[in-house]
């Protein structure tokens, strides 16, 4: 079963080459914290985030497996789990934007946005 997933503007930061709004809803703060992507298909990648929000971060390492448009879920250290979708992948690098933004309910995350530099 597919699921239609809209494209992120070409430029990111003038929305030129679509006419769908912006998703970045807040400012993303650099991290190196350690995470673990868990596929749909059950394969687990450890990568690092580079950045983060309550809305989304960057993920870094070997993520060549991802897909755009798939459901993933990410776990800090053995934290309860935030579901995602990835929205882009580069080479090492993969866009994630969280299915709902991080709460209270994930307050491993939440350390992490709130302390920004990490």
């Amino acid at each position: 079963m597919g699921v239609a997933v809209k494209r992120l503007p070409s430029d990111p930061d003038t929305g030129k080459g679509s006419t769908r709004p912006l998703t970045r809803k807040a400012t993303r703060h650099a991290t190196s914290a350690q995470v673990v992507v868990l596929t749909t298909t059950g394969r687990d990648i450890r990568a690092r985030l580079a950045d983060l929000s309550d809305y989304g971060c960057n993920v870094r390492g070997n993520v060549s497996a991802l897909r755009s448009g798939s459901f993933i879920s990410l776990r800090l250290d053995g934290g309860k789990p935030v579901q995602a979708l990835v929205r882009w992948v580069r080479d090492d690098a993969a866009g994630v934007e969280f299915l709902r933004p991080i709460g209270d309910d994930h307050p491993d995350w939440q350390e992490k946005v709130r302390a920004g530099d990490i």
